[in-house]
């Protein structure tokens, strides 16, 4: 019968030196009892596993403690990250990260604020010839907040000045972001950078407090195949908080012909708020994205709530669909050899005084039945 031992915290299990091999140990809490990063852990006298601080533990007595877990599932208290909004929680979060298998799982974040002072990098690809070494990598909270109304069970804050609080590396797919508030608390550039990614979800997040943008979606560099598709947002809240910033970018590479195309956009508000020179939503190299009762909203006169930017990237962006949406204002930046191909409108909002798109390429119909730059049905001029 293996030996069973009881100790409160980390500290207490790596300097345990158990009398048999196999011995089942009890751990209360990471720092202390009930602090959510304790758990069953059990020594294996031989083993040489490569200790991760969270499953894996080495510590006084030879071999290893082994963390009695699902391999792809596991929670950030495990790897000592305290979500207090006072520590740092960087190389906590990061190890976890690093210890999901290479087909990926889900990291937990229970409610908290996670305090980081550098990126959070999620996969290790290039956007180029480097395949990450780990796909399917999901990120999950307690609740992202949306609104500003609701307050967030799960936030990560920058408590520095960096560029992006959370990074994915691509050539990556299968990852998820959800139920996480990203405070950039105007120190980092950038809340969310995805670049070069496939099939993946991001779901009841909000951003704000960012420094440049708040998401930038861009496909990868060559080799052409680097694209980003099959992609999801739904109920993904940005909202700037500071002049000349923009709250989501989507483009690519234009001169290998990677671009941002093929991804459903769902009850999801790009806000500037009373920001000046502000942009809600940028649009590059793009095709064939749709938008479903997204807001793209400003409230004051300098600020926009859409670009439509052929600039370096003749041709596109192309084909976009917006049904249901609320467009304020927009801009279409083209010049002699640069244009925009068509977009269409299906519903378009009318009743908060949103500026009808006057451009011959924005075409569609109001949510009055009006019909704009295209003949109504039946109807040939």
């Amino acid at each position: 019968m293996n030996t069973g031992y009881t100790v409160d915290s980390m500290d207490g299990l790596v300097s345990l030196v158990p009398e048999s091999d196999g011995a089942i140990v009890v751990v209360k809490g990471y720092y202390g009892k009930n602090d959510g990063g304790g758990g069953v852990f059990w020594y294996e006298r031989e083993s040489d596993d490569t200790p991760d601080g969270g499953t894996v533990v080495a510590g006084a007595a030879p071999g290893r403690f082994i963390r009695s877990c699902e391999p792809n599932r596991l929670n950030v208290r495990w790897f000592g990250a305290m979500g207090d909004g006072e520590h740092d929680d960087t190389a906590a979060i990061q190890s976890a990260i690093n210890a999901l298998p290479p087909a990926g799982g889900v990291l937990n974040f229970p409610g908290g604020v996670y305090c980081v002072t550098k990126t959070i990098e999620v996969g290790d690809g290039d956007a180029g010839e480097k395949i990450s070494s780990r796909q399917g990598i999901k990120l999950v909270g307690d609740g992202g907040g949306f609104a500003f109304s609701v307050k967030a069970s799960t936030t990560i804050r920058a408590a520095a000045g960096i560029g992006p609080v959370i990074r994915l590396n691509g050539r990556i797919s299968d990852c998820e972001i959800a139920g996480i508030h990203v405070d950039c608390a105007q120190r980092a550039a950038v809340g969310i950078y995805l670049h070069s990614f496939t099939g993946c979800w991001f779901h009841n997040v909000m951003v704000h407090g960012f420094t440049d943008t708040g998401i930038v979606v861009l496909a990868g560099v060559a080799p052409t195949g680097n694209y980003n598709i099959y992609n999801r947002f739904e109920s993904v809240g940005v909202f700037a908080s500071l002049d000349e910033t923009t709250c989501i970018s989507f483009d690519g590479t234009y001169n290998v012909f990677n671009d941002t195309w093929l991804t459903v956009v769902t009850d999801c508000r790009f806000d500037t708020a009373k920001t000046k020179r502000s942009v809600a939503a940028h649009f590059k190299f793009v095709d064939s994205i749709s938008f479903y009762r997204c807001h793209f909203n400003t409230y004051d006169d300098s600020s926009t709530g859409a670009v439509f930017d052929a600039l370096n990237n003749h041709d596109f962006p192309c084909g976009m669909a917006f049904y249901d949406c609320s467009m304020v204002s927009h801009k279409v930046f083209e010049d002699e050899k640069h244009k925009i191909r068509k977009q269409y409108f299906y519903g378009f909002g009318t009743y908060d005084n949103e500026q009808l798109p006057s451009h011959e390429k924005l075409i569609g119909m109001t949510d009055t039945g009006e019909f704009f730059n295209i003949d109504p049905p039946g109807i040939k001029k």
